[in-house]
């Protein structure tokens, strides 16, 4: 989280951790879930984080649209 919150000015920092500690809750639930059950495996983690990487590189408003999508991705999978 450290690294991804590198170009975000003060304020927008605190708005991004916030978002991103609470992406990270509903997707480590998910993945702590019996292999049989979860909606979210090591290979779809690793995607997430190579796009999330991804979208850092492009500046930060790429990497804002990146987490606010990935945040609905999580949730259209849990719902």
């Amino acid at each position: 989280m450290k690294e991804l919150l590198q170009p975000f000015s003060p304020d927008k920092k605190e708005e991004m951790r916030s978002l991103l500690d609470s992406l990270g809750e509903k997707i480590g639930r998910e993945w702590a879930k019996d292999n049989t059950i979860r909606r979210v495996d090591t290979p779809l983690l690793q995607k997430w984080g190579q796009d999330l990487t991804s979208a850092k590189r492009k500046g930060p408003d790429v990497l804002t649209e990146a987490i606010r999508n990935l945040d609905t991705e999580v949730n259209d999978l849990l719902a």
